[in-house]
């Protein structure tokens, strides 16, 4: 996890995967 803190300073793009990461995983995690 210590890793991912210091890949979002230097990819800010990962910031906004992880927001859309939880949506889709949030449906299969519903249906089970």
């Amino acid at each position: 996890m210590i890793q991912l803190k210091e890949i979002q300073p230097q990819f800010p793009l990962i910031e906004l995967i992880p927001k859309p990461s939880p949506s889709p995983l949030s449906v299969p995690t519903s249906s089970t």
